[in-house]
Order: structure tokens, then C-alpha cells, then sequence
């Protein structure tokens, strides 16, 4: 048995002392019957065990997970394009899949590496699932006039330094990576269009993951992200046209070979339990643990109270109706015809010729 103290240890001594003193003087002044005074010595036991909050010991099990899931994502302004579910932008689908992975794996623990220009670590490693939500609701292309080109290479790196260091500090971790891009490398100061994968150092460095593939061949026109503009305006091509962005599905199958990991091609909603359910199930390392808390029983003693106030509400009522009713006694012998002058209501003097 534990105690939770819903009133301060010290106020509860003060309520009890007060409240025994009370009773100890209406027992010695015999004002009343032994049994309203053992009826409200009950009243206070009941108020003292409700403060004291008495709490029994609950086990539960929780289920953890050493599974490190890593997903990798695109946010350059490719992923603005609409070819995804039809007119959709494919940052939709990354947002509506990883949603879904996370529903899959709810035990798992997951980061987050966003590249455009750069590439960055966005979220650590985390059990927080609503941590991870709260991120995709934001996630978002980068600024247009900000971005210096798509480099299909460009997390390859940042990605190796941020498992690695995890792997030093938390080696009971299975890492898994999940990389979410369209694939598409533009020409700019630091990549060119159709540049070749090299992933080759993700190989060793995961236990299983896949390659998630969004957009279309056929290509989508891309809104701009501009942060003082309100307007939907789209990016145009050096002949003032709208650029139109396609998926490198080759690039794709190519990095996915590299890692050792498959590929999908993701063109709408849904489909994302059977994939994840391809991982092999080795990796996910389900771990029970057993926590103990302590939850308060407060409502037996707060249904005896309620019962003991009824009874001692029913037990005051005619006590004080019988009080009303002498006072109502007295005023009508205080007012009655034939009471002394000091006691008579005074008359009002009616005059006449």
C-alpha cells in the first residue's frame, strides 16, 4: 500500500485534530445522541483516507523495440511536382507513407535526414511517434530561389556520419534505412543531370530498408515555394515554359541494387503494410518490459462519505425546522393583543373630526 497525499501531509493533520477536537467537546457536552457523534467521527476517517489517496500497485508491460528506422527525404523543389495520384505533389505521398510506416511499426524508434541544397539531420533517433508526426505536418520543398540544384548523392554522407555515431552509442540499435525521393539530379554548381548513384557505402551500414519511388517518366509541372509570395506561380524552364520534373526510375532500381534493398514505385496511397511487412522480421527485436505505477483508490471512501452527509443532512432537518418553529412561536406571543407596552408593535394614530 502506497500513499499519493491529494492534501499536504500537514493540512491533513490539521483537519484531523481539529475535526477529533470538535468531537471529543460535543461527546463531553452531550449536546447530541453517542450515535451522531460516532456517525461524523466516521465523516472524518472518510475525509482523512480520501486526502491520504491509499494506492494500490498496477504491473503493466510495455513493448519496445531496438528497430532504428531512418528515412531519408527529398525536399527539393522536384518533389513540389504533380504527378502523383493523379495531380497531387509527391511530397504528399512522402508525407501519407510515412505516416503509414510509422502506424506499421508502432514499437519501432525513428530519425529523420531531410537534403535539398544540403543535408541535415532533422529529427534524432526518437521513440516519439507524435514527434515524428508533428515533423511531416510541417515538411515541406525548400525555397525556390535558395536552391542550388538536385544531386541525387547529395545525402549519401551525412546519412553514413548520422547512423555511424548512433552505432557507437547505441550498438544494441538494428538500423533500417527508407529513402523517399523521385530520383531526379538537375544541372547546377555542384550536380548535373543523370549523375550515377553511389550508394555503395549504405551496404554494410543497414539491416534492411527500401527505396521508395515517387513521381512519374511522364513528369509533372512544380509550384514554386516562395515565402513572400501568396500566389500559385510555377518554376519555368530557360524558354520561359513550365519546367516539367520526371522521375529517374533507373536511378531509383540503381540505388536500391547499391544498398541491397527493393524498390517501389509509389504513384498513389495505400499498399504500405504489405511492404513493410517485407522487412525481415529478424531486425524488428520486440523487447517486453514490465513497469510498475501506483494508481489511487479514492471511491469507496468517497461513497461512504456521501452516504454518512445524507444521513446526518436527514438527521439536521427537523432540528432545524423544530427551531423554526419556535421562532415563529415567539413572534406571534410577542405580537399577540394583550402584551405588555415594551412588547406591543406601536399602532398607527387614526384621527378624525
Amino acid at each position: 500500500m502506497n500513499f499519493q497525499y491529494l492534501i499536504p501531509a500537514w493540512l491533513l493533520a490539521v483537519i484531523g485534530v481539529a475535526g477529533l477536537a470538535f468531537i471529543v467537546l460535543g461527546v463531553m457536552d452531550g449536546r447530541d445522541r453517542l450515535v451522531s457523534w460516532l456517525r461524523r467521527t466516521l465523516m472524518l476517517l472518510m475525509v482523512i483516507a480520501m486526502g491520504l489517496a491509499p494506492a494500490v500497485a498496477v504491473k503493466t508491460t510495455s513493448t519496445t523495440s531496438n528497430l532504428a528506422v531512418y528515412f531519408v527525404i527529398d525536399a527539393t523543389g522536384s518533389m513540389a511536382a504533380e504527378d502523383y495520384n493523379g495531380s497531387e505533389q509527391r511530397l504528399e505521398g512522402v508525407r501519407a507513407d510515412a505516416l503509414a510506416v510509422v502506424q506499421s511499426l508502432p514499437s519501432a524508434h525513428y530519425a529523420i535526414v531531410e537534403y535539398s541544397s544540403t543535408a541535415t539531420q532533422q529529427l534524432p533517433l526518437t521513440s516519439d511517434k507524435q514527434a515524428v508526426a508533428t515533423w511531416l505536418e510541417v515538411y515541406d520543398r525548400e525555397l525556390t530561389d535558395y536552391s542550388a540544384g538536385s544531386s541525387i548523392n547529395r545525402p549519401v554522407e551525412t546519412v553514413v556520419d548520422v547512423v555511424e555515431r548512433m552505432a557507437q552509442s547505441n550498438p544494441e540499435y538494428v538500423p533500417i534505412v527508407i529513402l523517399m525521393t523521385d530520383g531526379e539530379s538537375t544541372d547546377a554548381s555542384d550536380s548535373s543531370r543523370g549523375e550515377a548513384p553511389e550508394f555503395g557505402s549504405w551496404s554494410g551500414l543497414f539491416d534492411g530498408g527500401m527505396v521508395l519511388g515517387y513521381g512519374t517518366e511522364q513528369g509533372g509541372k512544380m509550384e514554386r515555394n516562395d515565402s513572400w509570395s501568396i500566389e500559385s506561380e510555377y518554376i519555368e524552364d530557360p524558354n520561359g515554359g513550365d519546367a516539367i520534373s520526371r522521375a529517374d526510375l533507373g536511378a531509383l532500381t540503381t540505388i536500391a541494387d547499391q544498398i541491397g534493398v527493393p524498390f517501389y514505385h509509389r504513384t498513389s496511397p495505400g499498399g504500405i503494410d504489405e511492404i513493410v511487412g517485407a522487412i525481415d522480421a529478424d531486425t524488428l527485436l520486440e523487447e517486453a518490459t514490465d513497469e510498475n505505477y501506483y494508481s489511487p483508490v479514492i471511491w469507496p471512501f468517497a461513497i461512504v462519505f456521501a452516504l454518512l452527509m445524507a444521513w446526518e443532512i436527514a438527521h439536521l432537518v427537523p432540528h432545524l425546522r423544530s427551531a423554526g418553529m419556535l421562532s415563529i412561536h415567539r413572534e406571534t406571543i410577542d405580537t399577540s393583543p394583550g402584551a405588555g407596552p415594551a412588547n406591543r408593535t406601536p399602532q398607527r394614530w387614526r384621527g378624525g373630526r
